[in-house]
């Protein structure tokens, strides 16, 4: 999986960044309900899924080429919102993926499983916390210091030991 994801984001950029979720049809106005399970960063005709685990609070990472959950309710639609203009500096320009940063990261060959993941972007850091019961938690530097000091309070006793950073860089 790692080979792929190098081969899908070099010399790429970010067109945008999704969360998946609903609209509650039964609801006036209209509420769009995110899933917080899911981001989805689009590069090219494809997806990169990240994935909150919350059994073991980690982030899957896989390469897609749609978007889920689907519900499947009367009442619900499905939908996407881009969320580029939230997370990134500048979301006009092309955002290149310079760094990809795994925390405790394990490769299954179907997807990459890590602690935490960080994106450098145009000088820019957005970090993915999967540490919160049902999602995964977006934010910069102040996130990634937020994750460091719960990992280090709740996680750290029990594991002894931080994990294991694996950087990959892109063209």
């Amino acid at each position: 999986m790692r080979e792929s994801l190098a081969e899908l984001i070099n010399g790429r950029y970010i067109e945008d960044i999704y969360l998946a979720g609903f609209f509650a049809d039964d609801e006036s106005p209209k509420r769009f309900v995110p899933d917080l399970s899911y981001v989805y960063i689009k590069i090219g005709s494809s997806y990169i899924e990240l994935e909150h685990d919350e059994h073991d609070y980690k982030i899957h990472v896989r390469i897609v080429n749609g978007f889920r959950p689907n519900y499947e309710d009367e009442d619900y639609s499905n939908c996407i919102s881009s969320i580029k203009s939230q997370v990134l500096v500048s979301p006009v320009r092309k955002n290149r993926i310079s760094t990809m940063l795994f925390y405790g990261m394990e490769d299954t060959g179907e997807k990459l499983t890590c602690d935490a993941l960080e994106l450098i972007i145009e000088r820019q850091t957005v970090f993915f916390d999967p540490q919160f019961l049902h999602d995964i938690t977006i934010g910069g530097e102040m996130q990634k210091q937020c994750w460091k000091e719960n990992f280090e309070m709740f996680i750290l006793p029990r594991v002894e030991e931080f994990p294991n950073i694996t950087s990959i860089d892109f063209e």
